[in-house]
């Protein structure tokens, strides 16, 4: 008989962004714009357990705009960052940020 051990490591709680949200929506405006094409929403940011503690005191859903790809090997020795989704992601900022204003 073979033993498995787990290991709790953290205790984060587990956070879904509604994405009809006027916040989420603005983001995804602000890609199409600062890209030139719609986002596609996925479920990531599992490592950042204090998003779910900001929205249950604030109240508000977080926004979290990755630019990134995956080949560009986040938090891996050999990471990197496209200078077009650098520069991108800049733009796109901007632009979440006019539309937040509106």
């Amino acid at each position: 008989m073979r033993e498995l051990t787990i290991t709790r490591m953290h205790g984060g709680k587990a956070w879904l962004a509604p994405i009809d949200h006027p916040a989420i929506q603005a983001a995804s405006r602000a890609y199409e714009k600062g890209f030139g094409k719609r986002p596609v929403f996925v479920r990531e940011g599992g490592s950042i357990p204090v998003v779910a503690t900001l929205a249950e005191i604030l109240g508000l859903p977080s926004v979290l705009m990755g630019i990134g790809l995956p080949d560009e090997n986040a938090h891996a020795p050999n990471e990197k960052l496209d200078l077009y989704n650098f520069h991108h992601g800049i733009i796109t900022s901007a632009h979440f940020f006019q539309e937040m204003a509106q």
